[in-house]
Order: structure tokens, then sequence, then C-alpha cells
């Protein structure tokens, strides 16, 4: 019998969450429970790259439809690294030093959705601030040096 790894399990629930994220209902059940935002998050601190992605992608798509999302995924972040005593989005960053080009795009993504749904100026100067003092250009010019054969294809 094959083992069942929490990562599996993980990456199964993930999946189902994006399949609901189809729906407006499933949307509406996010909205209404914003602590749920924390939770999705945090598991952007797990171990494997799929279930990074998986998170990612299930953030992108409340972006893409959630006016609140923005709101919500900044006080998950904030949240996260009070309790882990660190800075906010620091997740985003150290997930970008890996050689996994698909959750480096994820991450991308991410945060180009989030500077475009960003809801006032304010907002999003502190974010890109907040994403300068970690280190977010130095990532970038380190991937602008990296050789991904796949993509030019």
């Amino acid at each position: 019998m094959a083992r069942i790894s929490e990562g599996n399990v993980l990456i199964c629930c993930l999946r189902c969450l994006e399949s609901t994220l189809v729906y407006q209902s499933g949307v509406e059940y996010l909205k209404q429970r914003p602590y749920l935002f924390i939770k999705i998050y945090e598991l952007l601190a797990h171990q494997s790259t799929e279930v990074k992605t998986h998170v990612l992608s299930i953030l992108i798509s409340l972006l893409k439809c959630m006016n609140t999302a923005y709101d919500n995924i900044t006080k998950a972040a904030i949240n996260n690294g009070r309790k882990n005593n660190r800075s906010p989005f620091i997740l985003l960053i150290t997930s970008m030093q890996t050689n996994d080009i698909e959750l480096k795009i994820a991450i991308l993504t991410l945060i180009n959705w989030m500077f475009f749904k960003c809801p006032s100026e304010k907002k999003l100067c502190k974010f890109q601030a907040r994403l300068e003092n970690l280190g977010i250009y130095d990532e970038l010019r380190l991937m602008a040096s990296e050789k991904h054969p796949e993509l030019l294809k």
C-alpha cells in the first residue's frame, strides 16, 4: 500500500481549494472568512515547492477576483511576520531562493498582481519599500543571470 505523506494530502487539499475558487460561492466563502488568508499564507513556509506553488496560485486567483484580497494578503503577511518575529513578506523573498523556475514565476506573478491591485498609492509605496528592504532587487539580479533554455523555446 502506498504511503500517503502530509505534503501529498496538503497538495490535494490545495487543489480542491483552487477548484472551488472558480465559483463565486467559493470566493464569497473566503471573503467572509478573512482569517483563512492567514492559514493559506502560512503554507508558504512549507518545504515543498509544489505546496508553495499551489498557495501562490490561490492567492493570485483571489487577487484577480476579490477587492479585499490585497488587504487580506497583506494582513496575513504582517501577522505571519509578527508570529515568527520576521519581516512581512519574507516568505516570498526566501522562497525565491530556489532552482524551481515555476515557483519563481508564481512569486513574481503574485507580486505583480499585488502592485496592480493595491488600493492606494500610500499602500503601494509601503509594499514596494518592504520588498526592497527584503532584497527583492538582489533576487531579481540573480535571476537575470540564470539560464533557462526551457523558457526560450
